[in-house]
């Protein structure tokens, strides 16, 4: 295959930084970001074998493989790119230079695929490592180890006001009121 010009090379320099740009958009957890503690009297050692059964059932739990995540990157960046270059074809072919129009509309469809594809990537990425933080916990916790938390305090939204003394009884401690001295005319 040969290039003659320069908009084909810069066209097949943008597909190649595409797909570098797209392995590792999407990440897989590794690892648990949550802190977990051995339970009360448990050695250390028989807690590194509950962190390691855990960490395995956690990523099952996902489900997710860090091949699979990338794929889904790059399948919104393909789709980008198919969709430019024709959109770019149909607005090119009006200029009579179909085209050319299809390499421009395909590179600004890579970059805005590669976009779309790092931002779901970002999110996907989330999203798995907070299911597998859960589920993580969930393990670690079932095997007997202390997992911190929060403790939730609900507002009280009601005030309750206490209820009104009895007026017909006096109290045994009560002493009569003292007048206060009457205010003479403002001098």
């Amino acid at each position: 295959m040969k290039i003659k010009t320069g908009l084909g090379v810069l066209l097949l320099g943008v597909l190649l930084l595409g797909v570098l740009m797209t392995s590792g958009c999407a990440t897989v957890p590794t690892g648990p970001r949550v802190m977990v503690l051995p339970g009360q009297g448990k050695p250390f050692e028989v807690f590194q074998e509950d962190d390691a059964i855990c960490r395995r059932w956690a990523a099952q739990q996902i489900g997710v493989t860090q091949e699979s995540a990338d794929q889904e990157v790059a399948k919104s960046a393909v789709t980008g790119t198919a969709i430019g270059a024709g959109l770019g074809a149909a607005i090119g072919s009006i200029s009579g230079r179909a085209g050319r129009g299809a390499a421009i509309g395909a590179g600004y469809g890579l970059i805005a695929g590669l976009a779309s594809g790092y931002d779901s990537g970002r999110v996907y990425g989330w999203e798995a490592q907070r299911r597998y933080d859960i589920a993580y916990q969930q393990c670690m916790y079932s095997q007997g180890n202390q997992v911190p938390g929060y403790r939730y305090r609900p507002r009280r939204t009601e005030r309750f006001l206490p209820p009104p003394p009895d007026l017909d009884q006096e109290p045994e401690d009560a002493q009569p009121l003292k007048q206060a001295p009457a205010a003479g005319p403002p001098r």
